[in-house]
């Protein structure tokens, strides 16, 4: 279906959702996360951006909509919904005894069907090549005949990050997807995911601890606490020395270099 205007993009609307009896997101409603666009979910530990996004993904019960271009998500069993928007979780892909470009041929193969998930054909020389070039975008193709169990962390994430693209998703949601790398791969890797979300029209909402980095290198930012959205909107004018205080506890200032590059100096705790 082609989507209106205002129909466009990704958002939960009235979402509830409890572990046990207690209540983690009270009838929260998000802003509408947009095509092409890089999205962060911020705010402290136990704020409540890992549920939302695994509630989004389907992988939680929860009360309440999720809709991407108008399309209603939460009726869809999680097979077919994840063909539309796919989750990433933290956790590394499996140090099995498997070769990472393995790893992507079966990750490419799943396919739904009504009665859940199945394997496709075998893969083909088109397959092989476009695993290939995935690993090549996130400059790991000298892994792809390495085994996972020789990989390091920060290998095996970046490989789940190649996975989850060869699905060809229209909307992801990538819980803390740089967690496990360095300095470098962290900026690196979100550079390569802004130029990846634009160039194919994704939906691309990933948690973040790192400010700076959501700062400089993110679109938009959606800052939670305590369950609930408290602002969403460009980084530069929602991260502000007010804000930090409010939610994270700390007395803080934004600074500007030269080449307008942002970053958050912080004086203190309160």
């Amino acid at each position: 279906m082609t989507a209106g205007k205002y129909s466009s993009g990704l958002i939960a609307q009235n979402l509830t959702v409890h572990y046990g009896r207690n209540t983690v997101l009270d009838d929260l409603t998000t802003p509408r996360f947009p095509h092409g666009r890089i999205c962060a979910l911020l705010g402290p530990n136990g704020s409540g951006k890992s549920t939302l996004l695994r509630a989004m993904s389907g992988l939680l019960p929860a009360q309440g909509t999720i809709a991407l271009d108008g399309l209603q998500l939460t009726s869809m069993r999680l097979p077919e919904r994840s063909q539309h928007c796919l989750y990433l979780p933290q956790a590394l892909p499996a140090p099995v005894n498997i070769t990472a470009l393995e790893a992507m041929l079966a990750a490419k193969r799943v396919m739904p069907n009504k009665q859940g998930q199945r394997f496709a054909d075998a893969p083909n020389e088109e397959d092989i090549e476009v695993s290939l070039s995935l690993l090549e975008q996130f400059n790991i193709a000298h892994l792809a005949l390495r085994k996972l169990n020789e990989l390091s962390g920060g290998q095996r994430q970046l490989i789940g990050l190649a996975q989850a693209l060869g699905r060809q998703p229209q909307a992801l949601l990538l819980d803390e997807p740089l967690s496990a790398l360095d300095l470098h791969y962290q900026y690196a890797v979100t550079k390569l995911l802004t130029q990846i979300t634009r160039a194919n029209n994704l939906v691309t909402v990933m948690v973040l601890h790192d400010l700076n980095i959501a700062l400089n290198l993110c679109d938009l930012v959606c800052v939670l606490h305590e369950g609930r959205i408290i602002a969403s909107g460009p980084p530069a004018e929602v991260l502000t020395p007010a804000l930090l205080r409010t939610v994270y506890r700390v007395a803080a200032r934004i600074e500007t270099t030269a080449d307008n590059h942002r970053f958050i100096v912080i004086t203190g705790c309160v």
